[in-house]
């Protein structure tokens, strides 16, 4: 008989025999209380083997939990690896009915053995809703010298329901973590206390410090869900502004500062505006000149990824229709200021009409090659437009096409074709205008028509009946608080109303005939700026933060940008059109020095504007640059040797 046959006949032997003991009742299982008795055992074999019983049966010991509890937490701590597992493995298997056991679990964690503290942590997360009696081991367990360790306890604490409110001191020393995952859970814990987070306060201001950009926005959250409880922190936050903005940890703290400005006190207020002024407004300032040539003559580093790549909401044609649209925009009117981009007013025509001057040599294509692909597009479309960067877009697009034919070396050819385009996108642009009203009631369009939107549409395209759903937006009782809408009354505050304030009335005022009427409105629109010089640090200070609307006055990142370049062009298009007595004059000059300031605070090392928070404006640099640069246009008298119309910046003239 050779070996294989052998082994299968011992085999089969084997089988035999243990099926006639199984028959016989030999192999029968021990009874829950033969093994509970083993399990109890001084001797280690046998309560080893109790233990694999118990695991491999654990449902059905269920019923002896109480009975085997004070044995399982001692063996937790037993010498032997298998008899730890064994009985970590019972404890995950029983979930919270083993709540008992959680402390002795946490401890566990840092167990030698991996696989023993794997069934400690399976055991722990098992029981997530009865591990408060287990907080303070689990705080000692964060102070332990290994990160694993460390994170797993962290981990578990963020995945459970434990109100740790009586361990938050203990928690607030774990913000400290070298480890940036130990401290990001930690906050998730601190975050499920609510108001108890009160308590760590001046923590938690410190923790916007945070190296690591997730943790510094759970910690704002967390502030900022606070409210009025972090007044006793303001003067931590204040400090906080004055910190380098090389981690965005001033933005974080003028975003907790924002939120919590309805409950600090009129002095409060005042040092708080302040402060921010001092922080946002810098007294060393880039050369008005070159900053604008550079912004132009580097138009590359803010154009191509920007523009294929749409914001929330919108489409890819009519994003890179807005932009191509307004960054052309700022070429040509930052053209006779900067020698070397003279001649882009020419490349722009040449790739809207697909022509040239027969008499010169081919040129190139400008940055916007495509613009006239995007524009076929847009302006083919009928009803509601698709998203707010094709309204925008074709105000962009009017005022390019009337600035470039402003020029001489424009071809006949190339004039019809371009007057032929600016009378199609005027077309648009009324009918737009017209059916603002519906826009607003349609369900996820009312912010196509904002008032600001409205507003920025008829400088472009005067149209009465949208300048009668336009009077609607201020408070009879207060004209400068404005309606976010068009066309309806939703009350805000002054404040909140300084940005708009100034294109609204700004359309106003240059459509009005009557001219008491029209004093009343450049009386409205001074003093509009003069708000908008007030709030300008308060502005400024949302640039860089993600999020849409914060705080009492629903402040926005995009709300400066948007609307600078308008109260640049309506100071200049005061001095130019208006008699003003010498107290405006010293009004309006003021406004246009701080607004000077503020421009060219925000101007980066790299020779750009500071763009928007990246996560929810990750292209923003595509509209926040040309938008900056047209605002500082009408300030750059001293550019250029010879007056032109180009220095009513985003409007024209007329």
């Amino acid at each position: 008989m050779g070996k294989e046959m052998k082994k299968r006949v011992v085999f089969i032997g084997a089988l035999l025999l243990f099926s006639f003991w199984s028959q016989q009742g030999i192999l029968q299982e021990k009874t829950v209380e033969q093994v509970v008795e083993e399990f109890k055992s001084s001797d280690p074999e046998t309560r080893l083997a109790a233990a694999r019983t118990i695991s491999r049966r654990a449902q059905e010991f269920e019923i002896a939990i109480e009975d085997l509890m004070p044995e399982l937490i001692k063996n937790l701590k037993d010498p032997n690896q298998s008899m730890r597992w064994n009985t970590g493995n019972i404890l995950e298997q029983w979930g919270e009915k083993a709540k008992d056991a959680a402390p002795a679990l946490v401890d566990t964690l840092a167990d030698e053995d991996i696989y023993v503290r794997s069934v400690a942590s399976g055991a722990l997360r098992n029981m997530k809703d009865h591990l408060k009696p287990a907080l303070p081991n689990f705080t000692k367990l964060l102070n332990h010298s290994e990160t694993d360790i460390r994170l797993k306890a962290a981990q578990i604490l963020a995945q459970a329901e434990p109100d740790a409110h009586e361990v938050l001191p203990q928690l607030a020393k774990a913000l400290k973590d070298e480890d940036p995952h130990v401290r990001w859970n930690i906050l998730q814990v601190i975050k499920k206390t609510n108001d108890y987070a009160a308590i760590i306060a001046p923590d938690l201001v410190e923790a916007l410090k945070d190296e690591d950009s997730n943790n510094r926005m759970v910690v704002s959250h967390i502030l900022i869900a606070l409210k009025e409880k972090n007044k006793n922190v303001f003067p931590n936050l204040i400090e906080l502004l004055k910190y380098p903005d090389n981690s965005n940890t001033r933005t974080r703290a003028a975003k907790v500062l924002e939120e919590i400005r309805p409950h600090l006190s009129k002095e409060d207020r005042e040092v708080l505006d302040s402060e921010l002024k001092k922080a946002f407004l810098k007294p060393e300032l880039p050369d008005l000149c070159s900053t604008l040539c550079s912004l132009a003559q580097n138009s590359q580093r803010w154009i191509e990824e920007n523009f294929n790549n749409p914001e929330t909401h919108s489409t890819e044609t009519s994003w890179g229709f807005a932009l191509q649209s307004l960054g052309a925009l700022f070429m040509v009117k930052a053209a006779p200021f900067c020698k070397e981009i003279k001649d882009i007013s020419t490349l722009i025509a040449h790739d809207l009409t697909q022509e040239s001057d027969p008499s010169r040599c081919e040129l190139p294509s400008s940055p916007f090659s495509k613009l006239h692909i995007f524009a076929s597009d847009v302006l083919s479309a009928t009803g509601i437009p698709v998203d707010s960067p094709a309204v925008y877009g074709k105000q962009f697009y009017a005022l390019l096409l009337q600035e470039i034919l402003k020029k001489d070396s424009l071809t006949d050819s190339q004039r019809e074709k371009l007057k032929k385009e600016l009378t199609t996108t005027h077309l648009h642009l009324e009918r737009n205008i017209q059916i603002s009203k519906e826009a607003i009631s349609t369900p996820n369009r009312g912010s196509l028509f904002t008032s600001y939107a409205l507003a920025t549409s008829l400088l472009v395209h005067p149209e009465e009946k949208g300048f009668n759903i336009l009077k609607q937006s201020p408070d009879p009782d207060n004209p400068f608080q404005i309606a976010y809408s068009a066309g309806g009354f939703i009350k805000n505050t002054v404040r909140g109303s300084a940005a708009r304030a100034v294109p609204i009335y700004l359309a106003l005022y240059r459509n009005e005939k009557d001219p008491e009427q029209k004093t009343t409105y450049k009386n409205y629109l001074i003093k509009a700026l003069e708000n908008y010089k007030k709030y300008l640090p308060s502005l400024m200070a949302q640039i860089k933060r993600d999020d849409t609307h914060l705080g009492e006055d629903s402040l926005a990142p995009y709300y400066f940008f948007s609307t600078v370049p308008y109260a640049t062009s309506a100071i200049e298009f005061l001095f130019e059109k208006e008699e003003l007595s010498d107290e405006e004059k010293e009004k309006l000059n003021t406004v246009k020095q701080e607004l000077k300031t503020g421009l060219l605070s925000l101007i980066q090392k790299n020779g750009l504007f500071e763009a928007q928070g990246e996560e929810l404006y990750p292209s923003s640099s595509g509209y926040t640059n040309p938008l900056g640069g047209l605002a500082l246009i009408p300030l750059a008298q001293e550019c250029s040797q010879e007056k032109n119309s180009a220095l009513f910046g985003i409007l024209t003239e007329d």
